[in-house]
């Protein structure tokens, strides 16, 4: 009973071809291509962040299985932090932001962001990261 969901697109490419091709297939239909590709240009950092942060999720779904590994976000979408891993075994929690550039992520941000968490668990270790695409 909760209205706190999200859906993705676990296929990147069905991800990609239902943001761009389908929502602009009566531009690509009439040879509008140069409006695709704006379109496109236009929301590339978007989307490419989008991936960044589903491959940070995954990257620690593989190197850390014992680890639950999710994005958090409070209602109303406030504190979105884009990468959660809680390993129950060390009482560890990985908090990250996840960015292009590391430059755009705000360091001090983050532990603000993860207060509702971290004051529930105040036995628990907290680590505080910044993943960019100089991590991969």
């Amino acid at each position: 009973n909760t209205r706190n969901v999200q859906y993705a697109f676990k296929d990147n490419f069905l991800m990609f071809w239902f943001r761009y091709v389908y929502r602009h297939r009566s531009a690509i239909e009439i040879g509008n291509l140069d409006f695709v590709m704006k379109q496109f240009e236009d929301d590339y950092d978007n989307f490419s962040a989008i991936l960044l942060k589903k491959y940070f999720r995954q990257k620690y779904r593989e190197e850390m299985p014992e680890c639950i590994v999710s994005n958090y976000w409070e209602k109303g979408n406030q504190n979105e932090i884009d990468l959660l891993a809680a390993d129950e075994v060390s009482h560890t929690i990985v908090f990250a932001d996840c960015h292009r550039h590391k430059s755009a992520i705000n360091h001090e941000n983050l532990p603000i962001k993860a207060r509702a968490i971290t004051e529930k668990q105040s036995q628990w270790t907290f680590v505080f990261l910044a993943l960019s695409l100089d991590d991969m």
